[in-house]
């Protein structure tokens, strides 16, 4: 009614047994809600959809951008080996740490809890002016500075936490000003983080990182992430975490910060005397990447509030200084990472698992004999210089649930390595503790090719059936020997890109994808 300016409700129901539905009588289009000409000012588009987003969108926004990386993900799954692996091996007795108790069900209960809010809050114009000396004080002070007085002025605002506050940053002694892409990045951090049950001291220490991570930031010509971060953090490293949906995600943090966030007792689980590098505690990521297992979930939860977070969010500037909003995944709540390692470990699997990574050859059962061949002649140019014999591993099979005992076509590819005489290069056994040198778990010798080739390995082997094992092997040696050196006295003018054809085949196997590499390598 355009007099009074109201709308009036219409009740179109209709009998449970009407056969049509009043929308095939009229096509509707939409509705519309006319605007009175007696209203007095009109409506901002603030008020109906805010320019702020509530936390609810921002989850929203993160699942989607997750699912489109788990997309890409599983596009590249089969380009490298399973990192996401916990080596049983590096700890005593080959039993996992348990799982922490600060990650209790109740404690995550909190932290997954969806707060209601109300439009009010996101619409609300609430402003926070931070006026900051940065001249006097290094990095790491001027962190503690901001934090201060950014902890001081949430204090003083009333329910702080449940409003979408926007921030303004005066550097009164410089002449540098803070753009509207980094005041935007700013309200990103508290939007996404306000609704945790973060303390305020530990956002604090996260919005001053972030401020001075910034201000750095308006000093580069060029906006290098890399060229400002180790002015704070030295030892600066990327790592790649495991969301609980399957999609990883990249991103920096300080390596004295991730060892300082393991749980105390961890120290008491490592297996130092098969793996001597566990002494340099980061070396633990290689072997254990469980977070619930790996971290106490207090020191953990304000690693990502101060650090992982504003590291994030900084990580969206281009070399321009613009923020890229609309590519922005950032992970704010720390009980969707489920899993973290080494980034280094992406394109080399799992290889920091194994005592002798140096002499690992990766096999996959769609290789060529040529491959093999290969393969064979380079180890041993490698024995005649009096190095180690090699090591082996399966390539394509690190999420297959199946021990390797039960993989029939793993016999298959073994009885072939029998046939061209492969094992003759391999070290006698991996499975023996006695022998040191070639002492292995993860890896597989000569004896472990030879009882898969012929259904004899099991799950579990005492070391009295070992023994007997090698009495019963030792002596067809020979006969394997004999046929390794057939084939190796009549190869020569073995080239370097034999050696990586061999190599990418052993790791990748022969797909379309990868005769598709080797045809551009042949082309040079």
């Amino acid at each position: 009614d355009e007099n009074i300016g109201q709308g009036r409700f219409l009740d179109l129901s209709l009998a449970n047994n009407t056969t049509f539905g009043w929308e095939e009588l009229f096509s509707f289009h939409h509705i519309i809600f006319r605007h009175s000409e007696n209203q007095s000012a009109p409506i901002s588009r603030n008020k109906i959809y805010p320019v702020r987003k509530s936390a609810l969108e921002i989850d929203l926004d993160q699942y989607f951008r997750l699912q489109d990386i788990q997309v890409a993900n599983a596009k590249m799954e089969n380009l490298h080996t399973d990192p996401w692996q916990n080596n049983i091996f590096a700890f005593k007795n080959s039993v996992l740490p348990n799982i922490h108790p600060s990650w209790s069900t109740d404690i995550e209960k909190i932290w997954r809890a969806k707060n209601t809010e109300k439009f009010e809050d996101v619409i609300t114009e609430g402003s926070i002016h931070l006026d900051i000396n940065v001249s006097q004080h290094s990095p790491k002070e001027l962190i503690t500075v901001i934090a201060k007085q950014f902890k001081s002025k949430i204090d003083k605002t009333y329910h702080a936490r449940q409003v979408a506050l926007s921030f303004e940053i005066i550097l009164s002694d410089t002449d540098v000003t803070f753009s509207a892409s980094m005041h935007e990045a700013l309200e990103l951090y508290w939007d996404g983080i306000r609704q945790l049950p973060y303390t305020d001291d530990e956002i604090a220490t996260g919005f001053g990182t972030l401020v001075t991570l910034l201000y750095k930031l308006t000093l580069e010509e060029e906006k290098d992430l890399s060229s400002i971060l180790p002015s704070i953090y030295p030892d600066i490293r990327t790592i790649e975490i495991l969301v609980e949906n399957g999609s990883h995600h990249r991103m920096k943090v300080s390596t004295e910060s991730i060892t300082e966030s393991f749980r105390q007792d961890i120290d008491s689980f490592l297996n130092t005397e098969m793996y001597p590098d566990l002494q340099n505690k980061v070396e633990i990521i290689y072997h254990l990447c469980e977070t619930r297992r790996l971290f106490d979930f207090e020191r953990f939860r304000k690693l990502m509030v101060e650090q992982m977070i504003p590291l994030q969010i900084l990580s969206y500037f281009d070399k321009e200084g613009l923020f890229r909003s609309d590519k922005v995944l950032v992970i704010f709540n720390p009980f969707i990472v489920e899993k973290l390692h080494a980034t280094n470990m992406m394109l080399a699997g799992y290889t920091k698992h194994f005592r002798h990574f140096d002499r690992l050859i990766s096999l996959h059962i769609d290789m060529l004999d040529e491959d093999l061949h290969v393969l064979m002649y380079v180890v041993t140019q490698r024995l005649m210089q009096k190095q180690r014999p090699a090591t082996v591993t399966f390539a394509g099979f690190e999420n297959d649930p199946r021990g390797i005992w039960e993989i029939p076509e793993l016999s298959e590819f073994c009885k072939r390595l029998l046939k061209v005489g492969f094992i003759s290069i391999l070290e006698v056994t991996t499975m023996m503790p006695s022998i040191k040198e070639s002492y292995d778990p993860m890896a597989l010798g000569a004896l472990e090719i030879w009882l898969l080739a012929n259904h004899r390995m099991k799950r579990e082997v005492r070391q009295s059936e070992y023994s007997e094992y090698l009495l019963e092997f030792f002596p067809h040696l020979g006969y394997y020997n004999q046929l390794h050196q057939n084939i190796v006295t009549n190869m020569s003018g073995v080239t370097e890109l034999d050696i990586k054809i061999a190599k990418i085949r052993g790791s990748r196997g022969n797909s379309t994808q990868v005769q598709n590499m080797i045809e551009r390598w042949k082309q040079g």
